[in-house]
C-alpha cells in the first residue's frame, strides 16, 4: 500500500531531473545537500537513457547492503594490524 511517504517524494523529485530540474533545486526542496542528490542519481541510474527509478534504486541499495565488502578494511595479521597490536600494547592512547 502506498502511503505517500518520503520514498514517493524523492521519486517525484528525482523524476523532475528528467524534465530539466536541477539537482540543486531538488536538493533544496528535499532539504538535502546537492551532492547527496547527485551521488544518488549517479549510483542508482542504471542507464543514462532511462530515468531514475526510486523503487529500483531502493531495491538495489537494499541488495548491496546485504553483501559484505570485497576486501576487509584491515587485513588480519597484516603489517598494519601487527603495528596496531604493538602500539596498543605499548601505549596508553588506546
Amino acid at each position: 500500500m502506498n502511503d505517500g511517504g518520503l520514498n514517493d517524494q524523492v521519486q517525484h523529485q528525482a523524476y523532475q531531473v528528467g524534465f530539466h530540474h536541477s539537482t540543486c533545486g531538488i536538493a533544496r526542496q528535499l532539504g538535502r545537500a546537492p551532492s547527496t542528490i547527485s551521488r544518488e542519481l549517479t549510483r542508482q541510474t542504471v542507464r543514462p537513457d532511462i530515468a531514475y527509478d526510486a523503487r529500483l534504486a531502493g531495491h538495489r541499495a537494499r541488495r548491496a547492503r546485504c553483501r559484505p565488502r570485497r576486501y576487509p578494511k584491515l587485513s588480519l595479521y597484516g603489517e598494519l594490524f601487527e603495528l596496531l597490536v604493538f602500539l596498543s600494547s605499548t601505549s596508553e592512547i588506546f
